[in-house]
Formats: structure tokens, C-alpha cells, sequence
């Protein structure tokens, strides 16, 4: 499996970080590379710099996704506007409120006395 590695995987290292910065998958990225789906996910446990490669790429593009939705959200495009602000300030304007409960903690313990009163 590692020889495959050498020669599939490692020379494409710099291939693999353009691919997804492009936006590639990663199940793309290892059909390209003629990878299959277990054999790709063994290399990222095995192959640090696989993962530094993908997650360096990764953090690339979300970077570029950020700044073209801020471009867009500044020339007024409202969808960007709402996606944004909902990202960026989920507290105030998020479409889900979380809402902590003890609800449960409550009933299991109102569970236990009544079981502890049957005994």
C-alpha cells in the first residue's frame, strides 16, 4: 500500500492542494489520483503530510468562499448579506434559537424517586 502511496499520492501532494483550493472532494481528488474511497482514507491516518496538504487547501478555500461572499454582500447581494450575518452573528441573527434544558436531567431523576418510593 505505501509504494502505491510513493507513486500515486506523493508526487501529486502539490496537485492535491490545487484541486482543493478549486473545490474538488476529496473522493474526487482520489479518483484522479486512481485512489479508491478506503485505500484514500488509510493514507490520511498514515501520511501526515497528506493531511497538512488537505487541510492547508481546505482552510484556503473557505478563506476565498469568505471573501467573495463578503464581495458579494457588499455590492448588495442580500442573500450573501443574510448568509453572512448569520454566520457571523448567529446569537442575533440565526433562523434556530438553542435553547439549553434541563428537561431531561428533571425527568430521569423524578424516575429514579418515584422508583426509589415503589422499593
Amino acid at each position: 500500500m505505501t509504494k502505491k502511496y510513493k507513486t500515486h499520492v506523493e508526487p501529486y501532494l502539490d496537485l492535491v492542494k490545487s484541486m482543493r483550493i478549486d473545490g474538488f472532494k476529496e473522493e474526487d481528488i482520489a479518483k484522479k489520483l486512481d485512489i479508491g474511497k478506503s485505500t484514500w482514507y488509510k493514507y490520511k491516518t498514515e501520511h501526515l503530510e497528506l493531511v497538512e496538504a488537505l487541510k492547508i487547501s481546505k482552510e484556503i478555500l473557505i478563506s476565498s468562499l469568505e471573501q467573495t461572499l463578503f464581495q458579494q454582500a457588499l455590492k448588495g447581494n442580500t442573500t450573501a448579506l443574510i448568509f453572512s450575518l448569520k454566520n457571523l452573528a448567529p446569537q442575533k441573527w440565526a433562523d434556530k434559537k438553542v435553547v439549553e434544558t434541563n428537561a431531561f436531567d428533571d425527568f430521569f431523576d423524578s424516575m429514579k424517586q418515584f422508583e426509589n418510593r415503589l422499593c
